[in-house]
């Protein structure tokens, strides 16, 4: 049975102590957050894909994509992520609830909220996107949701939209965040599309509800598919430098998810 409610974080309930078995973990949960700890995920993707056009199998890590994936690292070390708290974020949360109502009426779907999903091969990486895949126009559909908390914001989201025309090299130059996010996500739900939502409430505009939707771009899966052996060797050798053996905490976590369906939790 689908666990339903709201995402408002809360400590780890006994029954997640005890590494019970979970049907779905709900984000921005502590479980949640457990299992995203110490690894690469696409909303932080980005940074691991600086200079794309000089993305090769020969190339090298830029100096950015090192440093979140020693930070990364750290994340491991200690047990815990640094927290973020920020208005945006906080409004953002409020809000998307809204969003999805509004996406569900545009598309005539039941939504599912979706959890982490691993990455079936890479022990290290993952996301989380908005919802389950649904069926738009006959083709599997990811769904990203931003709700901006600025007007202003907002209308950068729909002149992007507008400005697309059907070139992902132009999204991935005015938003690459967005970018690295919804095709990777796409690439862990195996979908075609996605569709992005953006959603604002302001006292005198009524443009309050943008749905644009992206196709999968085949060379940002390349390139990305190129990046994180890459990406996960310096992780590897930079845990070796600390006494660290990274392959054996990530491959662990990652064997319990997938034969047990068990959350990625450090708990006894």
């Amino acid at each position: 049975m689908r666990k339903q409610g709201n995402h408002t974080p809360h400590k780890l309930t006994e029954m997640e102590n005890k590494n019970q078995v979970l049907d779905y973990t709900p984000q921005q949960t502590a479980a949640w957050f457990e299992q995203r700890l110490g690894l690469i995920t696409n909303s932080e993707l980005h940074r691991l894909m600086a200079y794309p056009d000089k993305i090769t199998a020969e190339s090298e890590l830029s100096k950015g994509a090192k440093t979140y994936i020693e930070e990364l690292f750290w994340e491991l070390a200690d047990g815990f992520a640094k927290e973020v708290k920020a208005r945006t974020l906080e409004y953002g949360n409020n809000q998307e609830p809204k969003a999805k109502q509004k996406l569900a009426n545009s598309i005539k779907q039941t939504l599912h909220d979706c959890e982490f999903i691993p990455h079936p091969e890479f022990v290290f990486y993952g996301g989380s996107p908005e919802l389950e895949p649904v069926i738009v126009n006959g083709l599997r559909t990811t769904t990203e949701i931003k709700c901006p908390a600025t007007g202003r914001s907002h209308n950068e989201n729909i002149e992007m939209c507008k400005a697309w025309k059907e070139d992902n090299s132009a999204l991935l130059k005015t938003y690459p965040e967005l970018y690295w996010q919804i095709n990777g996500n796409m690439l862990l739900q195996k979908t075609d599309v996605c569709v992005f939502v953006s959603y604002h409430e302001t006292k005198l505009c009524t443009t309050d509800y943008l749905e644009h939707y992206f196709p999968k771009d085949a060379t940002a899966i390349e390139r990305i598919n190129i990046q994180l052996p890459k990406a996960y060797k310096y992780y590897q050798e930079y845990g070796k430098r600390h006494g660290v053996d990274v392959n054996a905490h990530l491959a662990e976590r990652h064997r319990l998810y997938f034969e047990n369906k068990k959350p990625f939790t450090n708990a006894a």
